[in-house]
């Protein structure tokens, strides 16, 4: 990246004419570093087109000034102005050039940051211990009661601390995830709110159950906590018939809701 950087100052001497000194200097910067060049140094005369220390009178009283000096001092109001426009455009340039800047270091400090990554201790930790950290995931929150009554997570460990978040978080945490079926042999199903009425609502259609379910394999041992609706208006569809397939590996059964109401035959 190549830029130009203008530095200016003014500069006065025995009181004589004002002039702008201007150091121009080309800067160029890449991955080998950063080359700085003097390209030169200009002076510009900046004369007043009126004198104005003959109006310094005026701007510590009221005093109106006499018409002949008005013209003079609108032409000082003028130049000032035209001066100042000069400033305010060179600092856009500046604050440009320095957005430009503060973008390259982000730029820069992302670069960096991948290659940190690279030498990372966490990618040198062997698949027995990084599972082991994963399975700190599977920590459940326990039953809040708010207003007498107990609220339950569904299908899910606490909130943030879900083997799902680890499996967003590179190719390879997701291949250990989901080849370590110890990580999802916790499943809490909350169907307080089931419609028995409405089949698309079972627990037979829930894909998110299913697919929880296939990642635990086929011999780990489960823990499965279900919470049903109060009450079964009308039994269309067995909210407990997927439990059947996996009733050889489950370890442990919480089974919360009114469940008296099913026929003996359904489960």
């Amino acid at each position: 990246m190549k830029s130009e950087f203008i530095f200016g100052s003014a500069v006065t001497a025995n009181a004589g004419p004002k002039f702008y000194a201007f150091i121009v200097c080309h800067v160029h910067d890449d991955d080998l570093g950063i080359t700085l060049s003097l390209q030169g140094v200009f002076f510009i005369k900046m004369d007043l087109p009126v004198d104005e220390s003959r109006f310094d009178h005026l701007l510590s009283t009221n005093d109106e000034p006499p018409d002949i000096e008005i013209a003079e001092i609108r032409k000082i109001i003028a130049y000032r102005q035209s001066d100042l426009a000069q400033l305010e455009a060179r600092i856009a340039e500046v604050q440009d050039m320095l957005h430009s800047l503060v973008e390259r270091r982000k730029q820069k400090e992302q670069r960096l940051s991948l290659f940190r990554g690279i030498v990372s201790p966490i990618r040198r930790l062997p698949r027995d211990i990084l599972t082991e950290i994963f399975l700190f995931t599977r920590e459940w929150m326990p039953p809040s009661t708010a207003h007498g009554e107990i609220h339950l997570t569904p299908i899910a460990p606490l909130p943030m601390r879900s083997p799902h978040v680890i499996t967003h978080v590179c190719s390879e945490w997701r291949h250990v995830a989901l080849s370590t079926p110890m990580l999802w042999a916790t499943i809490m199903v909350d169907y307080e709110d089931y419609d028995s009425r409405i089949l698309s609502r079972s627990p037979d259609n829930d894909e998110r159950l299913h697919t929880w379910l296939g990642r635990t394999g086929t011999h780990y041992p489960l823990d499965i906590a279900f919470v049903g609706p109060p009450r079964y208006e009308s039994i269309i569809g067995a909210p407990l018939s997927w439990i059947s397939s996996y009733t050889n590996r489950i370890k442990a059964l919480d089974l919360s809701g009114i469940f008296s109401d099913l026929p003996t035959s359904r489960f």
